[in-house]
Formats: C-alpha cells, sequence, structure tokens
C-alpha cells in the first residue's frame, strides 16, 4: 500500500493543502496521511492549538476516503521530528511503502532537517511541482541521496498560504483559501483573535 505522509503545522489547513494532497492520490498513492505536528522545529509557536488544527484538518478531509488524519506528532509533543514519526510508523505499519509529501520550497532545505539520511531510507519524496517548474533543473540541483528517491507531482498553482489566510482572519477578511468547514470552525471557536466576515 502507498502512503503518502503529509507533514505540517496546518494553521490553518487551507485549500492548497487539499489540492496537494488530491495531486498526490491521482499520482498513485492509496492514502494521504495527514500529520498535524505538534511543534515545528524550524517555525516558532502556532497560533491554534494542536487540537484545533488537528479537528481543522478532519473537518476539510471528512469526505476523502483516501484520505485521513493522524495525531502520532501531536500526542508525541515536544519538537515534531519527521524521522522520528517515519519510524514510528513503520513499526506499526511494516507493511506500508512510505513517501514523504513535501513542496518544492521544502525541498529546498530538506537537507536542514533532522537527521535526513535516516527520512530518505524510510520513505521517497513525493515533490510537488507547478507548471513552469524546470524540472531537469530541479533534479540536477539535488545529491544523488535524494535524487535517486525523488518523485515529482505535477499539481496546478493555487495561491494560498496559512500566513496570508491568518492575515485575512485577523483583518476580518473573507479567506477565500479555507474549505467552508474550516471557516465554519474558526468563526464558532473564534479562533485567530477575530470574528470572520465569510
Amino acid at each position: 500500500m502507498k502512503v503518502g505522509i503529509f507533514g505540517g503545522t496546518f494553521d490553518p489547513p487551507h485549500l492548497g493543502h487539499l489540492q496537494l494532497a488530491e495531486a498526490c492520490v491521482a499520482h498513485g498513492l492509496d492514502l494521504v496521511l495527514w500529520v498535524p505536528n505538534h511543534q515545528n522545529p524550524l517555525k516558532g509557536e502556532t497560533i491554534a492549538s494542536a487540537e484545533d488544527r488537528l479537528e481543522m484538518v478532519r473537518l476539510m478531509i471528512e469526505d476523502q476516503p483516501q484520505m485521513a488524519v493522524s495525531d502520532v506528532e501531536i500526542t508525541r509533543e515536544g519538537p515534531s521530528f519527521m524521522v522520528e514519526t517515519l519510524e514510528e510508523l513503520k513499526v506499526a505499519q511494516p507493511d506500508w511503502d512510505l513517501w514523504l509529501i513535501l513542496g518544492a520550497d521544502s525541498l529546498a532545505n530538506f537537507l536542514d532537517w533532522h537527521y535526513p539520511e535516516r527520512i530518505i531510507r524510510m520513505a521517497k519524496l513525493a515533490v510537488a511541482v507547478r507548471p513552469g517548474t524546470d524540472l531537469d533543473a530541479l533534479i540536477e540541483a539535488q545529491p544523488d541521496l535524494i535524487r535517486d528517491r525523488l518523485d515529482l507531482v505535477e499539481m496546478e498553482p493555487f495561491p494560498a498560504s496559512s500566513t496570508d489566510a491568518r492575515a485575512q482572519l485577523a483583518a476580518s477578511e473573507p479567506a477565500r483559501a479555507l474549505h467552508a468547514r474550516v471557516a465554519e470552525y474558526i468563526a464558532e471557536r473564534r479562533l485567530y483573535a477575530l470574528t470572520p466576515n465569510f
């Protein structure tokens, strides 16, 4: 079973995230497992709680039969290192053939991650590329360690980011990149210190 591991802060999750997961399913993955982190070691503190971010992901993908969400990093607490998550999943699900889902921007700093050489032994890299990307140059720029484990997933551009969504919400502006169920949850819970105007 081919399983894509989609880690991230998801603060909040948005339709760009969903589009990437859908592109990976269309590319041939049997399941995309979303893994909200407890604390991204490369970023600061999140705005929404871990529990809220987990629930927002769950709401966004609840009608996606080839997607699921895991609390493995949230229950572990502390800094969330993907190498530890993959090691846990390898023990719990030894029959899974793992892919780590990344945006092209994350590929650029992948070697700065915690034990990238161990990650690459456990999982291939499913890297999203958008139209106009020079695929040959992208591949050639990688060290052999990564190049041999790359699986490029083409997808249409979707201009969205969690940073932009938070800024729009904080200004009481519509955050159009949010799934309707996520937007409703944010309004009900009054997340991001706002009363959004949807």
